[in-house]
């Protein structure tokens, strides 16, 4: 997972260092060696090849130990303002915000295809079954049915996650804020976030509080998914 997340945690990375760059505290030469060194890391971050050395922990360590050493004290200087709890969360934010897009489009084809398979086979007759025994009339569209409106409920879900995921954390620190004057609102604009999370504490209790509905939204993606291969395993048997 931590590979997976090396290559959100650059692109954060990078939008801190051009907001200090924004307010002095980074020199040209110091944000010109950072993006540099940081767009290293994405490359190998995307190939899943990024090294994270035990002793290290984790990608965030591991990216700033990169950084110190490719950069010196430009590395150290990229945590100003920041602290590893923002940093985390808005790591995440990204990397859920990416993946739940992916999942929407592979729902949006899953509705697409079913929508096709009922204008095909709708008017087929079939059984419908009920405790593996056919019990009722019913059709081939009917059946198909089912399934389509719950991936059009899966789509609104995941699209309300969207919504909740597309604030931007960072600035929060360690909870409290800092007493820098971040330029929040420019870090939004360069992560592509439609609006900034307001209040720190309330950022710093969304730890955890994101990721649980994102992983129940994948849990409900996956029980219409076993459901449907589990009528595929008796409508392809004997029946």
């Amino acid at each position: 997972l931590d590979r997976s997340l090396a290559f959100w945690d650059a692109q954060g990375s990078a939008a801190h260092a051009r907001m200090l760059f924004s307010l002095g505290i980074l020199t040209k030469p110091d944000l010109e060696s950072l993006l540099m060194a940081l767009a290293e890391i994405s490359k190998e971050a995307q190939s899943l090849s990024f090294d994270i050395p035990a002793e290290l922990e984790d990608c965030h360590t591991a990216i700033e130990s990169r950084l110190v050493e490719k950069t010196g004290e430009a590395g150290r200087k990229i945590h100003t303002g920041r602290s590893r709890n923002d940093q985390v969360l808005l790591c995440m934010r990204l990397y859920m915000r990416a993946s739940a897009v992916a999942q929407l489009r592979m729902l949006l084809s899953v509705s697409q295809t079913l929508a096709l398979r009922i204008d095909e086979l709708g008017d087929i007759p079939m059984p419908g079954y009920t405790h593996f025994q056919p019990a009722m009339p019913a059709s081939v569209g009917m059946w198909l049915h089912a399934f389509y409106e719950n991936v059009l409920a899966l789509i609104r879900e995941g699209l309300a996650l969207l919504d909740l995921l597309d604030e931007n954390p960072l600035g929060a620190a360690a909870g409290f804020g800092s007493s820098l004057p971040l330029d929040r609102k420019l870090t939004s604009r360069l992560l592509d976030f439609s609006r900034t999370q307001r209040s720190p504490i309330d950022i710093q209790n969304s730890r955890g509080r994101h990721e649980l509905k994102f992983v129940r939204w994948c849990v409900d993606t996956a029980s219409c998914l076993e459901k449907f291969s589990w009528d595929m395993i008796l409508y392809t048997s004997r029946e």
